[in-house]
C-alpha cells in the first residue's frame, strides 16, 4: 500500500509544504515578527489604528483615535475589528498583549497565505483532481495572487483566502445544500467583513452569482424558496447585522452620502491582464501594452 494515499498523510505535506514556501517567500515575517513593513503613509496608519483601538479604546465600536473631538466607528476606521478587538479581549479578561500587536498583524497576513494555499488545495481535491497536482496549483494561485501585493501597506486587504474560503463552502452547498454550509458562509462574510469591509461586496457579490446561477442551471421555481432562505442566512443575515452595527454605533451625523471619485477611478482593460507592480511581466509586455 502507498503511503502517499493515505489523506492525513497528504494534508501534514500539504500544511510543511506551504510552511516552507512562505517562509522562503518572507523569511523577515517569521526572523522579526515584530517589525514594520511600511514605517510611513497607509502602512504605519494601518498599525496605528490597530494598535490604538486594542489599547487604548473604552468599547469595541468607538474608535477615539481620528476625527477629534468625535472619534469614528471602528469600521470606516480601518482598524481590523476582528484583530483589534480580539487583542483589547485578551488583553482586558486574560493576560496583557498589546505590545505584540504588531506581530500578530504580520502573522495574520503569513497564516492567510497558508489559509488560502489550504482551501485551494481543498477545492481541487473535491474536483477530483491528484493530490500532488492539487498542491501544485494551489501554490501558485496563492503566490501569484496580486492580493501579496496589499502586504507592501493595506494589511487588511492582503488575504487571498477569503475567496477560496467561501468557495470551498459554496462547493460543499452545492453539493448538500444543508443549513451547516449556510451559516459557515455567513461566518466568513462576517469574519472577513471584520478584517476589511471591501471583503463584504466582493463576497456577497460571490454567493449572489452562486445562487442566481443554481437557480437559472434548473429552472425550477419550486426550489425558489428554499434557495431563498439560504441566501438569507448567508446573505442577508450579515447585512442586516452590519446595518444594524454601523448605522446605531456610527458617531458621524453628517458622513456623506455620495462620496466623490467612484467615476474617476475605475479599472482599465490593461490593468485586468497584468500590472506594472510585477518586474518579470512588465519587462515581457512593456513593449507591446502601454498602461495609462
Amino acid at each position: 500500500m502507498n503511503l502517499l494515499s493515505y489523506k492525513p498523510l497528504q494534508y501534514l505535506i500539504v500544511i510543511f509544504v506551504l510552511l516552507v514556501v512562505t517562509f522562503l517567500r518572507f523569511p523577515d515575517f517569521f526572523q522579526h515578527p515584530g517589525h514594520i513593513v511600511e514605517p510611513y503613509g497607509d502602512g504605519f496608519k494601518a498599525y496605528t489604528v490597530i494598535d490604538y483601538h486594542a489599547e487604548y479604546d473604552s468599547t469595541y465600536t468607538h474608535f477615539q483615535g481620528m476625527n477629534y473631538p468625535f472619534g469614528d466607528h471602528a469600521i470606516p476606521a480601518a482598524t481590523q475589528p476582528l484583530l483589534s478587538n480580539t487583542i483589547r479581549f485578551i488583553s482586558s479578561n486574560i493576560v496583557d498583549i498589546t505590545d505584540y500587536t504588531i506581530a500578530i498583524v504580520n502573522g495574520s497576513m503569513m497564516l492567510s497565505l497558508l489559509l488560502c494555499g489550504w482551501f485551494l488545495f481543498l477545492i481541487f481535491q473535491k474536483l477530483n483532481l491528484p493530490w500532488w497536482y492539487a498542491l501544485a496549483v494551489a501554490l501558485g494561485l496563492t503566490f501569484l495572487s496580486p492580493q501579496i501585493h496589499r502586504i507592501h501597506a493595506h494589511y487588511g486587504l492582503s488575504h487571498p483566502e477569503a475567496i477560496p474560503a467561501l468557495l470551498y463552502v459554496l462547493l460543499l452547498f452545492d453539493e448538500k445544500p444543508r443549513l451547516r454550509y449556510s451559516f459557515a458562509g455567513a461566518l466568513i462574510v462576517v469574519l472577513y467583513s471584520l478584517i476589511h469591509f471591501y471583503y463584504f461586496a466582493i463576497l456577497v457579490f460571490a454567493i449572489s452569482f452562486f445562487f442566481l446561477f443554481k437557480f437559472l442551471r434548473k429552472l425550477n421555481w419550486r426550489d425558489l424558496s428554499r434557495l431563498a432562505a439560504h441566501y438569507g442566512i448567508q446573505a442577508v443575515l450579515p447585512l442586516l447585522f452590519f446595518v444594524w452595527w454601523l448605522f446605531t454605533k456610527d458617531p458621524i451625523e453628517d458622513r456623506t452620502a455620495e462620496p466623490w471619485g467612484y467615476f474617476h477611478f475605475h479599472a482599465l482593460w490593461e490593468g485586468v491582464i497584468g500590472t506594472r507592480v510585477d518586474p518579470g511581466f512588465r519587462r515581457i509586455v512593456r513593449q507591446i501594452v502601454h498602461f495609462r
